[in-house]
């Protein structure tokens, strides 16, 4: 019988003591969080650093690029198309905002807080452009300009962490970056807790002392009656653990990579809205995209393009195929969000009344700062349609673009 007592009072210790070891490894990480917010910056700031468009979208034949991308901006993103070099064209401009942004501003909070960024993923895949184009002085239509409107719905998104749980070797990873997380976080548990329990446990069990550490104030409360030797070792204890976090992140980083090479599909309408008697134009397209390396990408768009004119027999449909292949000639270290300079080869082919259009285009894209680029093109294509004429023979295009969301994450970042 007394053997049967003390084995029931010795579970009973066993499980005060975990449960106490528990409530205060809960404090703990509640303190931890505040100390550093490692790893939900490092998801936010990957997911920021994947590739978007910035440019405008392709109807806009002021535009630098005609090849589109799946995704574009998180937030908010501007394109300014200037004059073309040689040309006689005026200039274009749009501005794509995703779901998310419309949804942050409308709840007022702040999209860029990492906890709130990576809570709603699913946002970003919806994107709604609006723009003017670009006015060509030898179109029948030279003192009419239109208005630009798209809409981008990205259902595929291998990209994505969330996409990932079928993929063995994602896991493994995801596996091995939670056990270093885990183990670091372990181990604070363990050196704060000896050394706290030692400089104010006095008179108390541990079990007692630990349940009253449940919380992240009560915990630094503690830490702030420490004497600075005592507090130097709570520094120490606090930069080991980051220092496992970067090794984690590091890890995270890899994978992060591994994820932005995978392919994805989208979903793209976009038209022009001309007004008196001007054709409208409609294109309906899926847009492919992956990398086959982390500094080489490739984009495929496939769309059907509808004019619709007021004048009898004037409607006119065709099909259209393009490619772009793009290369990182430059690298960005860390979690910068600046992008690197690229080189762009692209091309066109459009059939229209049983003729075949053309374009082949070469651009340069040159970081300004964070979040401002400047796109230069140089293209040649043979004589496009007659009912508005676009480029033809040798072109040239620049302009500025701007994305919101990482312009303002860099100024945070400098306060």
């Amino acid at each position: 019988m007394k053997r049967l007592s003390l084995g029931c009072a010795l579970v009973s210790c066993v499980i005060l003591w975990t449960g106490a070891l528990n409530a205060f490894a809960q404090g703990v990480n509640q303190w931890l969080a505040q100390q550093a917010h490692v790893q939900d910056t490092a998801e936010a700031t990957a997911a920021k650093k994947k590739p978007t468009q910035s440019q405008s979208i392709s109807i806009d034949h002021g535009s630098t690029t005609f090849v589109d991308q799946s995704s574009a901006a998180d937030l908010v993103g501007t394109a300014l198309n200037l004059v073309p070099l040689g040309g006689s064209q005026d200039g274009s401009g749009t501005m794509t905002a995703s779901l998310y942004s419309l949804y942050a501003l409308g709840k007022q909070q702040d999209p860029l807080k990492p906890s709130i960024y990576n809570a709603h993923s699913g946002m970003r895949k919806l994107f709604f452009t609006l723009g003017r184009e670009e006015q060509n002085s030898d179109s029948q239509d030279a003192t009419t300009r239109g208005t630009v409107y798209g809409v981008r719905w990205l259902p595929v998104n291998r990209r994505d962490a969330s996409s990932i749980a079928a993929d063995k070797d994602a896991m493994k990873q995801i596996q091995d970056i939670a056990t270093i997380v885990a183990g670091a976080a372990a181990a604070v548990t363990s050196r704060l807790q000896t050394l706290l329990y030692e400089r104010f446990g006095a008179g108390r069990s541990i079990s007692a002392f630990l349940t009253s550490l449940t919380t992240a104030d009560s915990v630094q409360a503690l830490v702030d009656q420490l004497t600075p030797a005592e507090r130097a070792q709570v520094d120490d204890i606090v930069k080991a653990y980051r220092d496992r976090m970067g090794v984690a992140n590091s890890q995270l980083k890899k994978l992060v990579e591994t994820l932005s090479r995978r392919w994805q599909f989208a979903l793209d309408f976009q038209t022009t809205q001309r007004p008196k008697a001007a054709p409208d134009d409609y294109r309906v397209q899926i847009i492919l995209d992956r990398a086959f390396t982390n500094r080489l990408f490739f984009a495929f768009n496939g769309s059907y393009e509808y004019s619709n004119s007021q004048k009898i027999g004037g409607d006119t449909r065709s099909g259209r195929g393009a490619v772009e292949l793009r290369y990182n000639m430059t690298e960005v270290g860390g979690w910068t969000l600046r992008t690197p300079v690229q080189l762009a080869l692209s091309g066109e082919g459009l059939r229209k009344q049983d003729q075949w259009q053309y374009r082949a285009q070469v651009q340069v894209s040159i970081p300004i700062s964070t979040g401002i680029n400047l796109p230069l093109s140089f293209g040649y294509g043979n004589r496009p349609e007659l009912l508005r004429q676009q480029e033809k023979d040798v072109y040239g295009k620049f302009g500025l673009t701007f994305d919101f969301g990482k312009i303002v994450d860099a100024l945070r970042s400098n306060l």
